[in-house]
This record gives structure tokens, C-alpha cells and sequence, in this order.
């Protein structure tokens, strides 16, 4: 039986809330109308996209070459007399619950309350740390590098922060970037300061990390299954303009992997996979199921001889349980292999709109 899936990047906002009210950020509420169709790339035969303008969403459809039957439906209409036996957003979050009730949903089909709160928690920033610490004990590589502390008081953090020298800190819920704070030099200017004790306020911790020189962004894409394992879907080769996504390298995996291993020695790239396999698996415990990303990073080692760069791999700087651009851009690779190498790209003038270019990165 087919699932109705959800486009809803306000996800990240909306757990940073913790409740449902508020007004998303523009931005967001305009990816959502002019991308909804996105779902559709990832869609099986019969499964039906929830969007606000049907007509739009398969005008921006035909572009990708479907392959696959795709039906979209219009928030207007009653879902509720719809066949279908799951329902996929892009994330879980109690906003998009509501939406999904209100447009007639059976509730059965949808996490409770309480399930809700469970994956808000484990979005929180520390299950990164924890998963980091994890990584770091079980490897044991010098090329795996990252810390992270949570702090709860503004003494902390700026004993950290000194500590550090340049340091990040980064807000426990947060979207596109926005709550990530680059501070130099071991201080805090006033403006972060008041931003800082803001966060302390509404969310009660923030966490900080050293700041690494970042040579390339990448993650590893991940499904969590029902029975609690977790399955690789590959790898994301991916651009940010400071903290905010530029773009995804699409290519076959091979190509990536040797793309990374002029970094970093591919029996780590898998070791690593193998070991976020298992520490998901026993961190999540089955309180989520669906796809779920973990970003990293290639750094710059502190360790620089005269004659040659050295690089390290941060295993775990992000934790996002949900879908991510990675796994569109996987998406499009099985879709459109005649197409590859290329750069997939968000671009912005007066809509949003999703488009291939010219491969930014080096063979």
C-alpha cells in the first residue's frame, strides 16, 4: 500500500521551538511551496506528495525524468480518504503532526505525543556529542579528531570558549546554520554573549567546540529501520557557503570514495560506517525510524610538516534525524546516472528552484 509523504523544511525550526505555535522563517515557508514536489524523487510507485499547488509541484517534477507513478495532492483535499499505510515527512516534529490532523490523517498512522518528544531529544545536539565520544573510544586512528562540551552557565561556555581559543558554539535546536557561532580568539563579543544567555534562557544548554579548518564537507546517509538496525545509503559530498548548503556532488560512489581518499584512507571512511551503524542502532533504540544523516568533516591537522598537509576526519558534527539534501542528491544519482558528474544545487532568485550544474569539484 502506497505512503503519503511531506516536504517540510521548517522541521529544524520547529524543534528548536518545542511547541507548535510561531511563525516559521520566510525562507522556509517559501522552500517548502516552491520545492514540495522533492518527496517525489524519492517515491515508490503509487505513493501520493502532499503539496499546496499540484499543477506547480508537477511542473517542477517533469524536469527529474519520472520514472516512477507519483500522485500529489493538494492540502486542500481530505486525506483522510486516501489508501495509504504511512505517512513520510522530511522530519518528525509536532507542527507537522498538527498539519497532518487537520487535513484528516488517521492518527493511527502518525507517532504519538510522546514519540514526538522522544525524537525531539534525540535531535538535541548533545546526541551527537555522545555518538562523537563513542566514535573517538572505539577507533582508535590519529586521524580521527573532534571534542564537544555542553554547558549550561555563561561561565562555562566562556571558560571553554578561552579554552578552545577559536571555538563554536552552537545552539542544542537550530536550522540552516543559524545557530552556529563562530568566536575568535577565546572571546565572546557582547552581541554572542546576549545570544548566548538567550539560548541558556529558552533552551538550557549550548554546546562548544574548537574550531577545525574545514578542507571538505561531507556525511554519511543512513536509514533507521523498524526493526531498530540501520541501513547505509551512501555517501554526501556537499558545499556550504559559512554555514549555509551550497550544493551536493553527484556521482557514482565509487568516485566519491576516491574523491575522499586523497584525504583520508578509505579503511577508515568504512570503519567508521561500520561503527556509526552499530552506535545509532543502540543510541536511537528504536524510538525513530526513517532516514537520518550524519555530517562530517576532512580537516586540517594541526600536525603540518614543511613538506606536506596533513589531514584528520571529524566523524560526527552533526546528527540530523530526518531526510537531507544528501539524500536527494543519492536520489538523483540512481535517477539520472547519464548525467554524472555533476553539482546538484538550490538556487535562489525569485523562487527556489533545484538545478543541476558543471561539477565544481576536482577529478
Amino acid at each position: 500500500m502506497p505512503s503519503l509523504r511531506v516536504f517540510n523544511p521548517e522541521h529544524d525550526w520547529s524543534l528548536a521551538q518545542g511547541r507548535v505555535g510561531g511563525t516559521p522563517p520566510r525562507a522556509a515557508v517559501c522552500l517548502a511551496n516552491d520545492l514540495a514536489f522533492l518527496p517525489a524523487l524519492m517515491a515508490d510507485d503509487g505513493d501520493y506528495v502532499l503539496v499546496p499547488d499540484a499543477d506547480l509541484a508537477h511542473h517542477g517534477w517533469q524536469q527529474w525524468e519520472p520514472n516512477n507513478d507519483v500522485h500529489f495532492v493538494e492540502t486542500s483535499q481530505q486525506l483522510s480518504e486516501l489508501s495509504i499505510d504511512g505517512v513520510v515527512p522530511w522530519g518528525w516534529d509536532a507542527r507537522v503532526i498538527r498539519l497532518l490532523l487537520q487535513q484528516g490523517i488517521n492518527p493511527a498512522l502518525l507517532p504519538t505525543h510522546e514519540q514526538i518528544e522522544q525524537i525531539r531529544l534525540l535531535s538535541h545536539r548533545r546526541q551527537a556529542q555522545q555518538v562523537l565520544s563513542q566514535l573517538l573510544n572505539t577507533i582508535d586512528s590519529p586521524l580521527l579528531v573532534g571534542e564537544s562540551r555542553e554547558c549550561a552557565t555563561m561561565a562555562e561556555v566562556q571558560s571553554i570558549v578561552a579554552c578552545y581559543g577559536d571555538a563554536v558554539v552552537k545552539v542544542p535546536w537550530s536550522s540552516s546554520g543559524r545557530g552556529v557561532m563562530l568566536c575568535r580568539s577565546g572571546q565572546l563579543t557582547d552581541r554572542q554573549q546576549r545570544r548566548v544567555a538567550n539560548v541558556l534562557t529558552e533552551q538550557g544548554t549550548v554546546m562548544c567546540e574548537p574550531f577545525y579548518q574545514c578542507v571538505c564537507d561531507l556525511a554519511m546517509e543512513f536509514t533507521a529501520e523498524v526493526d531498530g538496525s540501520i541501513t547505509y545509503d551512501g555517501l554526501s559530498i556537499f558545499s556550504t557557503t559559512g554555514a549555509q548548503y551550497g550544493g551536493n556532488l553527484l556521482a557514482t560512489e565509487s568516485c566519491k570514495e576516491q574523491w575522499l581518499a586523497r584525504f583520508i584512507p578509505l579503511t577508515l571512511i568504512e570503519e567508521v560506517r561500520m561503527q556509526l551503524q552499530h552506535v545509532l542502532a543502540a543510541a536511537l533504540c528504536e524510538n525513530y525510524q526513517g532516514p537520518l544523516g550524519v555530517d562530517m568533516m576532512v580537516v586540517e591537522d594541526k600536525c603540518i610538516t614543511k613538506d606536506a598537509k596533513h589531514w584528520a576526519l571529524h566523524p560526527c558534527v552533526e546528527i540530523n534525524l530526518r531526510c537531507t539534501m544528501g539524500h536527494v542528491a543519492l536520489a538523483l544519482e540512481r535517477r539520472m546516472p547519464h548525467l554524472l558528474p555533476a553539482q546538484m544545487q538550490i538556487m535562489h532568485k525569485e523562487h527556489f528552484c533545484l538545478q543541476l550544474a558543471e561539477s565544481m569539484w576536482e577529478e
